[in-house]
């Protein structure tokens, strides 16, 4: 079932009813705490037009306010919006919700909160997804540094405070997801759109072709999910702000990603390019030294990575893989592309000093041994799936004894292992002890 099917059309309230909701949402403390308040309070309720998603918006901004200078100052700044103007809504409604985002704590929770207009209208959208885009633009950097857990439980709590403020709400399909209302996603994308540093939206709108090249200019975000684009554009220009890229959800993009196209983006942090059907990268990938989040996944069709696109990308945290048909190397010549550019390797990835996650595929066991032998990636693995053990051996023996290197093999990010295609397979043998197990967070194993 769709989002769709979920929509409900909620009338607007009588004049009594939208001020219950609106004083629900303020408090009777705040309203009482100043003569005056109750006064401004009314009239700013009158201002949200009986739409009920407008009265607990505004009222949950205004809670905190409780004194008639700050209840003055909310309503100058609405009156001065009022001169604007913006296609399908009302120019008071626009003003009331602007004053939610003004009331926001600081500027990394405005940040968050506009990122989320990136996706399509009534999209749920994953949590844990959302996080790490944020993580990937280093919103939370100043506090946490490289400490992703703290980062990303940092980003929850926001997310905790923008449903609290009715920016976001819990999704229709399940409670890892939250969803922006088409209004609010309007209010954000009118808001990204006055600044310096713009939005590029167009996701969700069945486009057929990427925008022209002109149009991607001295954008800071941009958005092209879940279309059905065919190609990218050879050469962009004059992107040296863009710092979000997502593409994702695009099945019919195929073919190779042109050598110009990543040229001009010097500042790109976040890149998805999941679920798409493109078939390699260049080298020029590699010229994206401040990236930090890669993603890959589901790219059924891709089969060639050039070593030089991943292996000079020393800022990047997180690398996803999983699902993708690129098979990655033990760093032997690989046949199918012996005629191309060496490609990256399972080494390469393990040589990335900053990178914290990576989820990943290995298809054979010469690369399955040498993931077991090294020293870092295993340790930051949080998704893995394993082809073809055919050699390995039956018990097929996972243990820190068998594998030991200079540093005890632990696997502590691993939370789902994946084994398919092994015929012969019979046993699986995990040995670590009770004290000290191999695989503390596994949650999900498929065989």
């Amino acid at each position: 079932m769709g989002a769709s099917d979920h929509k409900v059309k909620v009338g607007y309230l009588k004049s009594d009813e939208a001020w219950t909701l609106f004083k629900k949402n303020v408090g009777e403390m705040t309203i009482n705490s100043h003569p005056d308040i109750q006064v401004q309070a009314e009239t700013m309720a009158k201002k949200c037009g009986g739409l009920p998603l407008a009265l607990m918006v505004i009222g949950s901004a205004m809670a905190s306010k409780t004194t008639i200078q700050e209840w003055k100052h909310a309503a100058s700044s609405m009156e001065e919006l009022r001169t604007d103007k913006i296609e399908g809504m009302e120019v008071e409604l626009l003003s009331s919700l602007k004053l939610s985002y003004d009331s926001l704590p600081d500027d990394t929770i405005k940040e968050c909160f506009l990122y989320c207009c990136l996706y399509p209208e009534d999209y749920e959208i994953y949590k844990e997804e959302l996080v790490d885009y944020w993580v990937g633009e280093g919103f939370f950097d100043d506090e946490y540094g490289d400490e992703i857990d703290k980062a990303r439980g940092e980003g929850h709590s926001i997310i905790g405070i923008l449903k609290g403020a009715h920016l976001l709400e819990t999704g229709h399909s399940s409670d890892s997801n939250v969803r922006m209302h088409d209004v609010i996603r309007d209010m954000a994308l009118w808001i990204s759109g006055k600044r310096e540093d713009k939005f590029l939206v167009r996701a969700g709108l069945g486009l057929k072709e990427a925008p022209e090249p002109q149009k991607w200019s001295g954008n800071k975000r941009i958005s092209l999910m879940d279309n059905d684009i065919k190609n990218l554009p050879n050469l962009i220009s004059d992107c040296p702000n863009l710092s979000t890229l997502l593409i994702r959800y695009n099945g019919n993009l195929s073919g190779k990603v042109s050598s110009g196209f990543f040229q001009s983006m010097t500042n790109l942090r976040v890149l998805d390019l999941s679920w798409t059907s493109i078939e390699s990268l260049p080298i020029e990938l590699g010229w994206l030294t401040g990236l930090r989040y890669l993603n890959l996944s589901y790219t059924d069709k891709l089969d060639s990575i050039p070593k030089e696109a991943i292996s000079t990308l020393g800022e990047l945290r997180f690398l996803n893989f999983q699902g993708s048909r690129y098979s990655i190397g033990d760093g032997s010549a690989n046949v199918e592309n012996s005629l191309c550019d060496p490609q990256v390797s399972i080494q390469d990835l393990d040589a990335l000093k900053r990178l914290q996650e990576v989820h990943l595929g290995l298809r054979s066991v010469d690369v399955f041994r040498q993931f077991l032998s090294l020293t870092k990636l295993p340790r930051i693995t949080g998704t893995l799936t394993v082809c073809d053990l055919k050699g390995l051996g039956s018990p097929c023996m996972i243990s820190k004894e068998v594998h030991l290197t200079s540093t005890s093999l632990k696997m502590d990010h691993l939370i789902s292992l994946k084994i398919e295609s092994c015929e012969g397979l019979e046993e699986i043998i995990f040995s670590g002890g009770e004290k000290d197990p191999l695989l503390p967070n596994l949650s999900q194993l498929q065989l």
